[in-house]
């Protein structure tokens, strides 16, 4: 399954981010629970994808994942701007590179990054990567 390979590529990366994907669960409720400090990933449920049919079927599937940290409440946008250069340090990039080399997924050169606004709590800072995850031989869902 995608999420069990994307999970194992995000704790490769970084193992102090927790890897959440469920809203069944209803992350955003229980996330008020988080301590400050706490960093996550947040891998989005809802996908969209192609199945081409060029030489052999070959399947992609658009991904975003939210990597977080609970903050302090109501920083500043300059700290809230370290902190997303910290993100991208610490799990953005290593998760880039563990991905591009796990031989799972075809390699990517575009990953599309976000910041967005606090999703699930208002201590929320967040960098969101977005990009076309393609099976070899059948490796995505």
């Amino acid at each position: 399954m995608i999420l069990d390979k994307l999970t194992s590529i995000i704790k490769s990366a970084n193992a102090g981010y927790s890897v959440e994907y469920d809203e069944a669960k209803m992350f955003n409720v229980s996330a008020d629970n988080l301590n400050k400090g706490h960093k996550f990933a947040y891998i989005e449920e809802f996908r969209e994808g192609e199945i081409s049919v060029k030489y052999f079927l070959n399947e992609s599937t658009k991904i975003q994942i939210a990597f977080s940290n609970i903050t302090e409440i109501l920083l500043p946008a300059l700290d809230r701007e370290a902190i997303r250069e910290e993100i991208k340090k610490e799990i953005v990039r290593p998760f880039i590179e563990e991905y591009n080399k796990s031989g799972v997924f075809e390699k990517v050169t575009r990953f599309k990054t976000y910041t967005p606004l606090a999703r699930f709590d208002a201590n929320e800072v967040s960098v969101i990567v977005e990009f076309d995850c393609t099976e070899i031989e059948n490796n995505c869902e």
